[in-house]
């Protein structure tokens, strides 16, 4: 991450997308043929430092999203991390996200939402807006904000950090597959449609 992009506050500005469009089960788990391409062209819309990551198992995740979030470098910078792919959720309501080669959406299968939270508030970024793009995807939005909320309180910090959660759909809900990131996309290209909204934005 040497050639930032810096926003208009002198602020460095990164993205990391995480898109999970195929699956090793896809009897169990179908297709998601738009999300790598609109996670890219929202990365485009945006002067970000950008990162995708694609289709990845479980094996490999972790050190990429690692590699993409780095611990305590991200200070004073603002930090968009999307996640867009199946997400399910199992007994008590919990949301898992599912990787390429998830067979059973056990948590030793699966990749957890708490833990993309903790890294991504590890960066010690100081706005993090999270956008999850799964079916079920409220679901993660407490355990979340329960991450966040922990690093904060044990590294005692005294600034202020931002965070939001967008999600896709309710906790009980379905989403379709490209309907927010689409419009996302449209709203960064080319703004919202009425003259009322044009002027707020």
């Amino acid at each position: 991450m040497s050639d930032e992009t810096v926003g208009r506050d002198g602020t460095a500005l990164v993205l990391v997308g995480v898109a999970m469009s195929h699956y090793s089960s896809a009897n169990r788990y179908g297709e998601l043929p738009k999300a790598e391409c609109l996670i890219r062209e929202i990365a485009k819309a945006l002067p970000f430092i950008s990162t995708v990551i694609i289709d990845k198992p479980l094996s490999e995740l972790p050190a990429d999203l690692a590699r993409a979030l780095p611990y305590g470098e991200l200070a004073n910078q603002s930090l968009i991390v999307i996640w867009s792919g199946h997400g399910v959720t199992v007994a008590g309501g919990h949301l898992r996200l599912i990787v390429s080669n998830t067979v059973e959406p056990t948590m030793n299968e699966t990749y957890q939402p708490a833990a993309l939270a903790e890294l991504a508030g590890n960066t010690r970024a100081n706005q993090i807006l999270f956008i999850i793009d799964t079916c079920h995807s409220a679901a993660g939005i407490l355990p979340m904000f329960e991450a966040i909320q922990t690093i904060s309180d044990a590294a005692m910090k005294t600034e202020d950090v931002w965070v939001g959660i967008l999600a896709a759909s309710q906790s009980y809900g379905k989403a379709r597959d490209g309907a927010l990131l689409s419009q996302l996309r449209d709203l960064l290209s080319a703004g919202p449609k009425t003259p009322e909204q044009r002027t707020i934005w």
